[in-house]
């Protein structure tokens, strides 16, 4: 494999994969598995992607990729894929949770209801799994009977079971009972100190509670017992975020982000950190970066947009802002002070004001106090904003404006009595557009529709003119799933102002979700005439103008949106992902050379600028661009370990070995993946002092029992011969998460021990789960060679059915027949294979040898001496035709031949 195959398998970031091109299915879903056990899911997928390619009717495959889509958050594609998986036959027990799980994450709590109701003759563990989801499902649905049937179903499957329990602290949770809740989950751990769901729903509890403290030491204590579970980093990061920990919530997250640098919600703590670091240069980057991952929610559009504004980036902030409203799930927390942020930024900057010298101004300016609160906190200064909360007079204020403010900085500090005020400002003038849109979106937060109706209907009646009523309304229907009444109400909107951009964006995702890919590219067409910088209607109008419009046309539209924001580097990095697509590297290159290379700049960045000098086979520029990575942000882990790994695809692994040891000193958060791939690097140079010393390290990290550090001491045991001790912790490894690299590791330790009996039932084993494992049939053939070669024939033959030219079973399969007497039966099979493709040399080799053997030597000269042509003559193929010649008595030629390729 070339030098720029291996690299497109250690960077992985391409949307296709050279190398793996020419990889079987078996050898991409080990791939897979080992950038999975890594950390890093989008290799993974990328590598799965693949695979399903190539093989589109394999359930393995996506499994696999649904699996690795639900543990990256991207719920949608998880459910495609698992449900492909289930078709096609994969294990029910194993995937319809995981159905049931991407569902969930979708707000599609019919579709997980209807699941479960047809989910028949699983086991046990299974259906209380889906039990559980469904109760979920159905609290979401407001149908508290149906969810308290659901833990009852499971409670009967496990009426001791510690997790029916739990089951009913979730039910208790979903009902807002929080202290009844916690009796349960304190009931449990009193049981079991070290029960990790219970611990991970505490914290989840604590956190509801606002007893943001005690969450942490329950967050703490399961990330201790569980170290290198995802989700248990991300709660104890928000944890730490929650409890103004920001230095440790920092560390965290930059690990997070070494671990999954795509995932939208691990970029949007970072931003979030940043914005109460009031760094809002960084916090707007990060926030921008998990929007272009498909993390556009309140929060990170919020922050976008704050953070613009108070960079006075205004057009950029009412972008963000624009773009939140329709992204918003059902009933999420962030409905109304996503309005609370709207009303915000129309306000001027509060930034010059001394605050000391505001406080005499109780009675003579409260409108600079509720200024100053804002201000605050925006900043996330909550308990000085509070401060200067207590010390307005709300009584005094009588100017409806004035008391939309300060509702909105109550409504920031979570004070109940925003509402009294906005219903003051409500009696005195019923059309307020601002207090009126506060308090729908809330009330719509609270599951309320009627009220939330009512709110919006009255801006309608006081400003029938105005498209704001129609709009709110049409949003809170959209998100109470009554999407025919919402057309009605964007109509009127559109009737009123047909550039409208929240209602022309209905009608656009309404028509993409009816399969309207024609209307929904004109309407996304006028969208972003209308609004030339909207990124997402860009990326959508992109992707529609290439499926059924004009493909020369479709990138224009972002080309002129980067032209207008050259400095934005969210704008510079999607259009050059699009200019990758269109494979005009050069000037995907030119637009990454323009930015400024900084410490800030994200991973996409990098990675981006990496990929492109592979797809242009430049491989100095790949390693110069990796090694500036490093240089500029040393304390990503990731960087080091991309650079580490391309010298090791260059087998100099003490290269290798000294870019990890920097990268240690350097990135502390990213200290155990280094460790881990050090360890593999000293056994590569069998160095096995020192990686015993990096294994003991580990185990200061990892639990005793975990899977990695089994594999990395059954690879030292292996080295050291001591095969007794490394096989059952290899197979420790296997049963966590099954390989072909481990199997082998599994089969050598076997063979060594003269267990080729075991081995071969092993393998057998392992074939069943895996049917399509091309190398471990050719592992089981090779074992059966000796002592079983029927089968071994046998499974030589089903190899040559999936891949008809493999030459390692073709020419094995006619030794075996020729083993057993079969020589006319090894011809025939070999020269069906050099039907399939005649000029091939090592095809011609193998049909010669089962020639010679069968008493055919004119017809094995001939094939010899073509496959020796055909290779230009290669000492390869010199030697087999020399040998050839040699044994029919042709001493003339074979000296003529050995003399012409140099054959001493």
């Amino acid at each position: 494999m070339s030098y720029i195959k291996k690299m497109s398998l250690v960077i992985v970031i391409a949307a296709s994969l050279s190398a793996c091109a020419k990889e079987s299915t078996s050898e991409k879903l080990v791939k897979a598995d080992k950038w999975l056990a890594d950390g890093n899911h989008q290799a993974a997928i990328l590598v799965l992607k693949s695979a399903a390619q190539a093989d589109p009717k394999s359930a393995e495959v996506r499994f696999k990729l649904g699996t690795a889509y639900l543990d990256t958050g991207l719920a949608a594609s998880a459910e495609k894929e698992l449900n492909f998986a289930l078709k096609q036959g994969y294990e029910p027990n194993l995937v319809m949770p995981l159905i049931a799980k991407s569902l969930i994450q979708q707000f599609k709590n019919e579709e997980v209801v209807e699941l479960v109701n047809n989910a028949k003759g699983l086991k046990l563990e299974a259906m209380t799994t889906l039990y559980t989801i469904q109760a979920q499902a159905y609290f979401a649905l407001k149908d508290n009977e149906a969810a308290n049937t659901a833990i009852f179903n499971a409670n009967e499957l496990s009426a001791e079971s510690p997790y029916a329990k739990l089951g009913q602290a979730y039910g208790a949770f979903n009902k807002n009972e929080i202290v009844v809740a916690l009796d349960t989950v304190n009931q449990l751990l009193e049981q079991n100190p070290n029960f990790t769901e219970a611990l991970l729903l505490k914290g989840q509890l604590e956190t509801a509670k606002g007893d943001f403290a005690t969450a942490l030491v329950n967050f703490e204590k399961y990330h201790s017992l569980q170290p290198d579970l995802f989700q248990g980093k991300v709660y104890l990061a928000d944890s730490y975020i929650k409890n103004n920990m920001l230095d440790k919530a920092e560390k965290h997250v930059n690990g997070l982000l070494s671990i999954n640098k795509n995932s939208p919600f691990i970029n949007q703590l970072k931003s979030h950190i940043k914005y109460l670091q009031e760094n809002y240069a960084e916090a707007k980057s990060y926030a921008e970066n998990a929007i272009a991952y498909g993390g556009e929610n309140a929060t990170t559009s919020t922050i976008a947009a704050v953070s613009a504004y108070q960079l006075g980036l205004n057009e950029q902030a009412y972008t963000h802002l624009s773009n939140s409203v329709d992204l918003l799930p059902e009933k999420h927390q962030l409905r109304g002070l996503y309005q609370i942020l709207k009303v915000k930024l129309g306000y001027g900057s509060e930034d010059g004001i001394d605050q000391n010298a505001l406080l005499g101004l109780k009675d003579s300016n409260p409108t600079i106090l509720i200024d100053t609160g804002l201000a605050l906190s925006r900043k996330g200064k909550l308990n000085e904003a509070k401060n200067f909360l207590d010390i307005i007079d709300s009584a005094k204020i009588k100017d409806p404006a004035e008391l939309t403010r300060l509702s909105l900085l109550k409504l920031s500090l979570q004070d109940d009595t925003a509402f009294m005020d906005l219903q003051k400002i409500i009696d005195k003038s019923p059309g307020d557009i601002d207090a009126q849109s506060i308090l729908a979106n809330v009330y719509s937060a609270e599951g309320n529709e009627d009220k939330a109706i009512a709110a919006a209907q009255a801006i309608i009646e006081h400003h029938p003119k105005k498209v704001d009523g129609y709009n709110l309304k049409g949003l809170i229907l959209t998100e109470f799933k009554k999407f025919d009444e919402a057309k009605l109400e964007y109509q009127q909107a559109l009737d009123i102002d047909p550039k409208d951009i929240s209602a022309n964006l209905f009608f656009g995702k309404l028509a993409l979700k009816n399969k309207d890919e024609v209307k929904a590219l004109g309407i996304f067409k006028r969208l972003i005439n209308f609004e030339p910088i909207h990124l997402p209607s860009l990326i959508t109008y992109y992707a529609l103008e290439h499926k059924v419009g004009v493909p020369s046309d479709a990138i224009k539209p972002i080309q002129n949106a980067y032209s207008k924001n050259p400095d934005n580097i969210k704008y510079a990095l999607n259009y050059t992902k699009l200019l990758e697509v269109e494979k005009q590297y050069e000037d995907a290159l030119s637009i990454l050379n323009k930015i400024k290379v900084s410490k800030t700049l994200p991973e996409p960045y990098w990675t981006l600028r990496v990929h492109l000098h592979l797809m242009q086979k430049n491989e100095q520029e790949v390693e110069k661009a990796l090694l500036q990575w490093t240089s500029t942000n040393p304390e990503s882990g990731i960087a080091w370990r991309y650079l580490a790994n391309l010298y090791e695809s260059r087998r100099e692994y003490s290269k290798a070995l000294s870019q990890v040891k920097k990268g240690k000193s350097l990135a502390e958060t990213a200290i155990d993946n280094l460790n881990v791939l050090e360890v593999q690097l000293l056994l590569q140079l069998k160095r096995t002092s020192e990686a015993q010393l990096v294994l003991d390290q580990l185990k200061q990290s990892y639990q005793a029992d975990n899977p990695v550090i089994a594999l990395l001491n059954g690879q030292l045991l292996l080295i050291q011969k001591n095969y007794e001790d490394a096989l059952p912790l290899l197979i420790k490894n296997y049963e966590f998460k099954p390989s072909t690299d481990v199997l082998k590791l599994i089969l050598d330790c076997h063979v060594k021990l003269s267990q080729k009996g075991k081995a071969i039932a092993f393998t057998q084993k392992h074939i069943e789960l895996f049917p399509k494992d091309i190398a471990a049939k050719l592992y089981l053939a090779g074992l059966a060679m000796e002592e079983n070669k029927p089968l071994a024939e046998e499974v030589y033959k089903n190899i040559l059915e999936t891949e008809p030219l493999n030459s390692i079973a073709l020419n094995n399969l006619a030794a075996v027949l020729q083993q057993q007497g079969k020589s006319d039966e090894s011809v025939t099979v070999t020269k069906n294979a050099l039907s399939q493709a005649p000029e091939e040399p090592y095809l011609l080799e193998i049909y010669a040898s089962a020639l010679l053997v069968n008493n055919q030597p004119n017809e094995a000269i001939s094939a010899y001496a073509k496959a020796y042509k055909n290779s230009d003559k290669s000492i390869k193929y010199a030697k087999f035709y020399v040998a050839a010649l040699r044994k029919t008595g042709n001493e003339l030629m074979a000296n003529k031949i050995s003399q012409d390729a140099g054959i001493q």
